[in-house]
This record gives C-alpha cells, structure tokens and sequence, in this order.
C-alpha cells in the first residue's frame, strides 16, 4: 500500500502533480509539496454545482487514507525517479 520507487517518464512537459499514499523524498529539483491548482494546461477540472441534498438524508463519509500531493516542474523526454521517505 506505499510506493517504494516510482519512475515516471514526461513525454510533453510542464507540471506533473503526483498524489502518492506516503511521503517521498524532496529531493528532485523542483519538487515540492502541490498547493492550489494545477497549473498545467491539460489537468483542467470541471466546476460543477453543488450537490442538493434533503435535509432528512444521513450522510457517512467514507473513511479516506492521507496521502501526499507533489508538484514538479518537468521537462519532455526526461525521466524523473522517485523513492519513499
């Protein structure tokens, strides 16, 4: 249930966001907890209303695992390696 190493390849460059279920290693230049949006042009996210719930409905949120959100600028045709905390 945790990444070891993970090698990923950027075919077309620009931010790569990784949600991992345990810390990494910052150590990749660049690499850095994510904050806010992503900022790269092809992870865009739809805005959708809000759900309409009734006020008699129960509602149980699921019970979610932490995980760890990086940002990392990246360059096409480099490959980026990364390894658990």
């Amino acid at each position: 249930g945790q990444i070891v190493k993970a090698v990923i390849k950027s075919t077309l460059g620009g931010n790569l966001r990784l949600r991992v279920p345990n810390e990494l290693k910052t150590g990749t230049a660049g690499m850095h907890r994510a904050e806010g949006d992503n900022s790269n042009s092809f992870f865009q996210t739809e805005l959708i209303p809000a759900a309409v719930i009734s006020e008699g409905a129960t509602i149980t949120l699921p019970d979610l695992k932490q995980t760890f959100v990086y940002d990392l600028p990246t360059e096409p045709g480099r490959e980026y390696i990364f390894i658990s905390k």
